[in-house]
């Protein structure tokens, strides 16, 4: 692990790759009109033993800071192998990103 962001591309995966940051490594996953959960096996086989931190294309875009609040507070947790993290919506309950440790994953 380089620690470069991992993105997991599905549909227009060539069209996506070329807008990503300089840095991100790519991976695509073939099934990806099967559902997320392809993208998350793949992204774990990728990264094995890390959490991930799960943002899925089709939610509004989230300010970098969001980002930042979740990668702290997970530090805080103790990075917990079982434990997930999830931004709060308010009343509505928690939505996307999502932290997900690296027990759970496995």
């Amino acid at each position: 692990d380089d620690g470069r962001a991992l993105v997991v591309l599905g549909a227009g995966a060539e069209e996506v790759r070329a807008h990503l940051p300089a840095g991100c490594r790519a991976v695509v996953n073939p099934d990806w009109a099967l559902g997320r959960s392809g993208g998350v096996r793949i992204a774990h086989r990728a990264l094995p033993g890390r959490a991930l931190l799960i943002a899925p294309v089709d939610v509004p875009r989230v300010p970098e800071r969001v980002f930042a609040a979740l990668a702290r507070e997970w530090e805080a947790l103790g990075a917990p192998p079982s434990g997930w993290l999830a931004t709060r919506l308010g009343s509505d309950g928690y939505g996307h990103p999502i932290v997900v440790g690296s027990g759970l994953l496995d």
